[in-house]
């Protein structure tokens, strides 16, 4: 039988850990109610930015007591985690668990990178990311650790299965590859080309089909980087 496992903070930092069977009644409301406190947080977040928001106001949308919202976080960077990790969650596929190879890593490298490439951008340009990401720029000056997180949960994550791939099928593909995290990062910021700029400064999202070209277009080029062996 599944067991839940739910984290409950206590003064001082302590933490209780509880372990239930997922048919447990608790297990389903404590579920339920962190659920609802990142769902709130989230629209605090976006509404008033990082800095403004308090865990209070947060308690007050989700319609829960703050000692309820410190049952389940530690404290805003927590929540903000969480929020993040949900907010990639949303755009994920059937190979979001990490510690599962991706089905596209058994494709040869035009189809795998067209993959991996259009699941990416579509969460680029989604207006909660965007959204998402306007509070971490707005707030990262005063709040250092807001990117740093960013980059731990969404970038670090994305570019360690670019690595693993490249890795993989670097030997039959012939890839003289010499820095593979700037091989990685370079696919990101092709991808992310003027789109992502230009979304910031509010012009119109680009249609699907104009992404899948994109996409397209920014993969035969990533490929002839790889084979010329620019990184």
């Amino acid at each position: 039988m599944a067991t839940m496992i739910i984290v409950v903070y206590l003064p001082k930092k302590d933490i209780a850990m509880r372990i239930w069977d997922d048919n447990h009644p608790k297990a389903g409301m404590m579920l339920e109610k962190r659920n609802m406190i990142i769902e709130a947080a989230g629209k605090v977040f976006l509404d008033s930015g990082y800095a403004e928001s308090s865990m209070n106001r947060i308690a007050d949308e989700a319609g829960v007591s703050i000692k309820t919202v410190y049952r389940h976080f530690e404290n805003k960077d927590d929540l903000f985690v969480a929020v993040i990790k949900v907010a990639c969650i949303a755009f994920s596929d059937e190979d979001e668990d990490l510690n599962v190879e991706p089905t596209w890593f058994k494709e040869a490298p035009f189809k795998a990178l067209s993959i991996a490439g259009l699941a990416y951008i579509r969460h680029v340009v989604d207006k909660n990311h965007v959204a998402l990401f306007r509070v971490i720029n707005r707030d990262s000056h005063k709040f250092p650790e807001l990117g740093k997180k960013y980059h731990q949960e969404v970038v670090s994550p994305r570019n360690q299965r670019l690595l693993s791939y490249l890795s993989k099928w670097k030997d039959e593909c012939n890839w003289a590859i010499i820095d593979a995290e700037m091989a990685a990062n370079s696919f990101a910021a092709l991808l992310r080309g003027q789109i992502f700029e230009d979304i910031l400064l509010g012009f119109q999202s680009p249609s699907d089909k104009e992404l899948v070209n994109h996409v397209n277009k920014t993969v035969s080029l990533m490929l002839q980087l790889l084979e010329s062996g620019k990184f």
